[in-house]
């Protein structure tokens, strides 16, 4: 299921499977998507874990920033 939080005026979309307490969270590299998690994300060896994963702001499915200079930085990715 696709949802999204708001976050400093950025929406972050992202997916999740509740299957356990047990959570693994999937993070994409610069200039990808969460897409790039599809084979773990079907992957039946991981049935018992909650999955996460997260399109980061201005890729995938997440809005992009009309201030990239401040809210790509590593410390506004990690708010």
């Amino acid at each position: 299921m696709t949802d999204s939080i708001l976050v400093d005026g950025l929406t972050v979309s992202y997916e999740r499977v509740a299957r356990s307490d047990r959570t693994i969270l999937f993070l994409h590299h610069n200039s990808g998507s969460s897409g790039v998690w599809d084979d773990q994300w079907n992957d039946p060896r991981l049935d018992g874990y909650t999955l996460v994963r997260v399109d980061l702001p201005g890729q995938g499915r997440s809005s992009r920033s009309h201030n990239p200079d401040a809210d790509y930085t590593l410390p506004a990715l990690g708010r």
